[in-house]
Formats: C-alpha cells, sequence, structure tokens
C-alpha cells in the first residue's frame, strides 16, 4: 500500500481520484492547492504526487519545484486540462509524468502502480 497525494483545486475531480486510489488499495491524501498539498508532504511520507498545474494559492509549477527541493524521492504526475506547454516544462522541472486532462482514470492507476514500483526498486 502506498501513500498518495492528490492536489486539484477540481473538487470532484480530487475526490474521484482519492476515490480510485482508495479502491487500488492504496492511502488517497487530497489538497485543493500547493499550499496545502506541501503542508501534507511535511508530516506524511507521500510515496506518489498528483498535482494539477493551473491552481489557485500555489499552482503546480511552483509546487512541483518546491517538491522536487524538499522531497526528492516522491514520484509527480502532473496533470492540466490547459496548454500541452505546461506539461513539457512540468516534466523539465521534474515530474515524472505529464498527463492532459480529461484523464483516462484505468491508466492514472497503471501509471501509479508503475511509479510505485520505479520508486521501490530505486529506479
Amino acid at each position: 500500500m502506498a501513500e498518495i497525494l492528490i492536489i486539484d483545486d477540481d473538487d470532484d475531480l480530487r475526490k474521484t481520484i482519492g476515490t480510485l486510489i482508495e479502491s487500488a488499495g492504496h492511502t488517497p491524501h487530497l489538497a485543493a492547492h500547493g499550499v496545502e498539498g506541501l503542508e501534507i508532504l511535511k508530516n506524511t511520507e507521500i510515496d506518489v504526487t498528483i498535482t494539477d498545474i493551473v491552481m489557485p494559492e500555489k499552482e503546480g509549477i511552483a509546487t512541483i519545484i518546491e517538491i522536487k527541493q524538499n522531497f526528492p524521492n516522491v514520484r509527480i504526475i502532473a496533470i492540466t486540462g490547459y496548454q500541452d506547454s505546461y506539461l513539457t516544462y512540468a516534466q523539465q522541472l521534474g515530474a515524472d509524468l505529464a498527463i492532459r486532462k480529461p484523464l483516462d482514470l484505468p491508466t492514472l492507476v497503471t501509471h501509479i502502480e508503475d511509479l510505485i514500483a520505479r520508486k521501490s526498486s530505486g529506479a
């Protein structure tokens, strides 16, 4: 079982992904923006973070930068419904994956499982 942080300002999507994570046997942690997400990271050993890019308070690019600096072992999936250039930039800054919304939820679970396996193997 892994600890998965979902950071997204869309309440419905955040809860849907959380339910999906839980049904896959993992523990979801939910945050509405980067500030909340970083607080969770300070207090919980998170394996994978899924972060939206365009959000209020602390958007995803700044959140990714801070995660990579302070929590380098956390795997990151960046998501957005906006320009593909955001996704490219997120990967350049250290996101392991960058996925365009709308999300294919079964594929998202597969990506999460792959990142957990890579983290466990040290890859």
